[in-house]
């Protein structure tokens, strides 16, 4: 069975996965350590993700990857 995800602003899989990490609570350093890159790194991500959004913060990141169906995949399936 084919799960993918609508996306129509192109997310990357690294970026839904900072988006999972977020969403549950890190900080951009914690989700640095889980996925081994740097918190500048993370930040980077942040800024993309809000431009390709059209967000300004995380909370409103958030909303609209629930919105668009990014957040509703299991997060651990993104981590293999």
């Amino acid at each position: 069975m084919n799960t993918q995800i609508f996306n129509p602003v192109h997310l990357t899989p690294r970026e839904i996965q900072i988006l999972h990490l977020i969403e549950e609570g890190h900080p951009s350093a914690g989700a640095a350590n889980k996925l081994f890159i740097s918190p500048r790194t993370v930040e980077h991500h942040l800024g993309r993700i809000y431009s390709k959004l059209n967000v300004k913060n995380r909370l409103q990141a958030i909303n609209v990857a629930h919105r668009c169906g990014f957040l509703n995949s299991s997060p651990t399936a993104l981590f293999d």
